[in-house]
Formats: structure tokens, C-alpha cells, sequence
């Protein structure tokens, strides 16, 4: 049995909100890559500038890997770690992979409460469909997140974790 829960999502305010909530109930720390890369960095695009991105993108699979070495974590991750295979296999061999899915009317609801530009919004509405495609063939769980309550998608969470150990 896996000891670690990933949750992810399209929407990073949506699933870390869900993710901070989840992790209260089930009584797990909780660790989020972006945040950790911020408080580390305090400005990650002036450490891009300064030292490339392939010192970030290091700084993030080594924290990546501190998060995963920890039981009993719950944590999110930005989705395109799973573009790497080695991220994946590593997140797959710690955790229970969780996505949040959300179709396109709820996942521009929620980007625009979170404040998303006007341009970074269409962006992200353009990519929605083959993003959540892959989000779903990696995930170990997929979540319906539309339509309901923060409270409805953490009981079907719970409830999917119990199935899926069954």
C-alpha cells in the first residue's frame, strides 16, 4: 500500500485548496511543490533569469524527490512533472495519484476566481482537453470535481481511496 496521496489539477488554487482540506481530514502532512520552490527561491523568475531553467527544474525534482521520501504526506504537484517519465514513475511508485478533473465551464469558473489574466485564461482553456486526457491516464484516481462541493469532492475522494484498496 502506497503511504503518500499526489493530488493534481489544472486548477493549482482548486486542487491545492482541496489537497490543504483533504490532507486536515485524513490527518497527513501536507507539502506543495510550488510553494516550497517559492519560499526556497522567494523569486523564481529572477532565479530563472539569473542561474536557467534547468537549475529550477533541478530544484524542483530534488524537492520533489524530499516530498515523496516522507510517509504519511499528502502533496500536489504541478501537472507537467508527469510529462517526465522518470517524475512519473517516481510519483507513482510513492503516492496515490489523485486528479481533480473539471470540464471547461467549472475550470474557467475557478481560474477566474483565482484571478487568472484575460490571455493566461485562454491559454489555459486551449490546453484544458489534452492536459485533462493525460491528466486521466496517469492518475490512479480520477475525481469528477464538477458541480459539487469541496466537501463532496473530499468525500468521493475518501470514498475512491476505499475502493481502490478493496
Amino acid at each position: 500500500m502506497k503511504t503518500n496521496i499526489c493530488v493534481i489539477g489544472l486548477v493549482k488554487a482548486y486542487t491545492s485548496n482541496v489537497a490543504k482540506q483533504l490532507s486536515d481530514k485524513l490527518g497527513m502532512f501536507f507539502g506543495d511543490l510550488d510553494e516550497l520552490m517559492q519560499f526556497e527561491l522567494i523569486d523564481i523568475n529572477n532565479a530563472k533569469n539569473l542561474c536557467g531553467k534547468d537549475y529550477i527544474d533541478e530544484i524542483e525534482v530534488n524537492r520533489m524527490k524530499m516530498l515523496l521520501s516522507f510517509e504519511n504526506t499528502l502533496c500536489t504537484f504541478n501537472y507537467a512533472l508527469l510529462n517526465d517519465n522518470d517524475n512519473l514513475e517516481r510519483i507513482k511508485d510513492k503516492c496515490l495519484l489523485i486528479y481533480l478533473s473539471l470540464d471547461e465551464k467549472n475550470a474557467k469558473n475557478k481560474l477566474v476566481r483565482a484571478g487568472v489574466k484575460k490571455d493566461d485564461l485562454a491559454l489555459q482553456l486551449d490546453v484544458l482537453d489534452s492536459r485533462d486526457k493525460l491528466c486521466k491516464k496517469y492518475a490512479d484516481i480520477v475525481i469528477d470535481a464538477n458541480n459539487v462541493t469541496i466537501n463532496k469532492v473530499i468525500s468521493n475522494i475518501k470514498e475512491s481511496i476505499y475502493k481502490f484498496y478493496m
